[in-house]
């Protein structure tokens, strides 16, 4: 089990590997604050800040943000979090995004959530969401009642473009070319635990709690 240091956790893995899930699961057993990228986004996108407008074409056409805005949000998410332990959801995700989290964030474990590319392709590609309500479904993992509608609302499913293989093909690509590299530097700290991603949500959880051992 996890030892007596505050925890402060990363989690790491390519696109469908469920580090997300991972993530929520941690942070509820060991009461840490879960920081995602794409929720800090999402939350910037519907108050229509600055950021959020800025950054809500790049969201929608599938890119990531810049750098230096990530960063900033996510030092600053990071600051508040800090006194009670954090879970970072696919953060850091390239150089610049490790050497600016080496500024503000010194993590106690790294988990790198590992699964086959053709299991990454398979999972994101049946991935479907309801514009309508945000309500989100996959027709392998967590099929709707009815196909292709929303169990809440009743409205039509969709997926989105960047979850068709060939765009999860292409974000599988940045992953293996500006994350993978990032694990030497964990591995250097001795914080980084490899998990294998495949089986249920239990499954994986029950190796990582056995990693922190």
């Amino acid at each position: 089990m996890a030892d007596d240091r505050q925890l402060k956790i990363v989690l790491i893995g390519p696109q469908g590997s469920g580090k997300g899930t991972q993530a929520k699961l941690l942070a509820d057993k060991f009461n840490l604050v879960r920081i995602t990228t794409g929720q800090i986004y999402r939350r910037h996108i519907e108050d229509k800040t600055e950021i959020g407008l800025k950054v809500k074409d790049l969201l929608d056409q599938g890119f990531l943000a810049p750098d230096e805005i990530t960063n900033q949000l996510m030092r600053e998410e990071v600051e508040k979090a800090d006194s009670r332990g954090f879970v970072l959801d696919g953060y850091p995700r390239n150089q610049v995004q490790l050497e600016a989290m080496k500024k503000f964030a010194q993590p106690t474990h790294v988990f790198l959530i590992n699964i086959p590319e053709e299991e990454s392709i398979r999972r994101i590609a049946g991935r479907r969401i309801c514009d309508s309500c945000g309500a989100d479904y996959n027709i392998y993992t967590k099929p709707p009642k009815q196909d292709e509608i929303c169990d809440k609302c009743g409205a039509r499913l969709h997926q989105r473009h960047d979850d068709h293989p060939d765009g999860v093909k292409q974000r599988l690509k940045i992953y293996h070319n500006d994350t993978e590299p990032l694990l030497k530097y964990f591995e250097e700290q001795d914080i980084l635990r490899k998990i294998d991603g495949l089986g249920t949500v239990d499954q994986v959880f029950e190796r990582v709690i056995t990693a922190f051992q």
